[in-house]
C-alpha cells in the first residue's frame, strides 16, 4: 500500500470521516461547533491550521469591540469573533456565495445565526461600504483580510479610516510585492507592523495551499500615532 493511502486510512480510522458539525477539541476554535471533515481538514481539526496566528488573535480578541472578517469563508473566524465577550459588532464579507450555506450552518450550530451583533454576510467590501459600514464601528476594530490578492485594493480603500480609527490588523498576502506595498501603506497610517513567521515545525506538518506564496503580517496602532 502506498504511503499516501496509508496516511489517508489512518486519518479516517483515528479521526473519523465525512463532513458534519463537530465540536472543535483544541486550538483557537476549541469548543466551537464547526462543519469539518477531520480526514481531509486534519490541521483545522487539530488546531494547527494557521496556528502561528493564535497568540496574536487571542490578544486582539480581548481588546476588540468590533470585528471585520473580510474573506470569511465558512465563517470560522466570524463564529470565534461572536464568542469574544467584548465584541459588540461583527461584519463579514465573502465574495464566493457558494460558501454562504456553510457560513450560516456554522453560525446556526453555535446559536449565533440570529445574533444582533452580526450585521450579515455580504459579498464585496466596496469603497462606499468601507466608509458607511466601518466608520461607525466601536473601537478598537479587529480587521482580518484574507482575499487572495485584493489586499492592496482594500487597504487603499480603508486608508483614511485606518488613520482615523484604532484597528488591529491581520493580513494574509500572496506575493512579495503586495506584502511590501501593503506593509508600507499600513505603516504610513501610523501602525507598527510585525511579520508572522511560520513555525519551525511546519517542515513536518505543512499546510496544503492553493497559492505558492502565503505570508501574514499583523499591525497595531502606535499610541499617539
Amino acid at each position: 500500500m502506498e504511503v499516501g493511502l496509508i496516511k489517508s486510512f489512518l486519518k479516517k480510522a483515528l479521526l473519523g470521516k465525512g463532513r458534519k458539525i463537530r465540536k472543535m477539541p483544541v486550538g483557537l476554535f476549541a469548543g466551537l461547533k464547526l462543519s469539518v471533515d477531520p480526514s481531509s481538514e486534519t490541521s483545522l481539526w487539530l488546531g494547527l491550521y494557521e496556528a502561528e496566528l493564535t497568540p496574536w488573535l487571542r490578544k486582539a480578541g480581548r481588546q476588540a469591540r468590533s470585528v471585520v472578517d473580510v474573506g470569511a469563508g465558512h465563517g470560522e473566524m466570524t463564529v470565534w469573533a461572536l464568542r469574544q465577550p467584548g465584541v459588540t459588532r461583527v461584519l463579514a464579507y465573502e465574495p464566493d456565495e457558494a460558501r454562504w450555506p456553510f457560513f450560516w450552518a456554522n453560525l446556526q450550530a453555535n446559536g449565533l445565526d440570529r445574533d444582533a451583533r452580526l450585521l450579515g454576510v455580504k459579498d464585496f467590501l466596496t469603497p462606499e461600504r468601507a466608509r458607511k459600514e466601518l466608520a461607525s464601528l466601536p473601537e478598537p476594530v479587529l480587521l482580518k483580510l484574507d482575499v487572495e490578492g485584493a489586499e492592496r485594493k482594500i487597504l487603499q480603500q480603508l486608508e483614511g479610516l485606518l488613520g482615523e480609527k484604532e484597528f488591529w490588523i491581520l493580513v494574509e498576502v500572496h506575493s512579495a510585492a503586495i506584502r511590501d506595498e501593503t506593509e508600507a501603506r499600513v505603516r504610513n497610517c501610523g501602525y507598527r507592523v510585525q511579520p508572522i513567521r511560520r513555525a519551525w515545525w511546519r517542515w513536518l506538518l505543512p499546510e496544503r495551499r492553493v497559492l505558492d506564496f502565503n505570508q501574514w503580517f499583523v499591525a497595531e496602532k502606535i499610541r499617539g500615532g
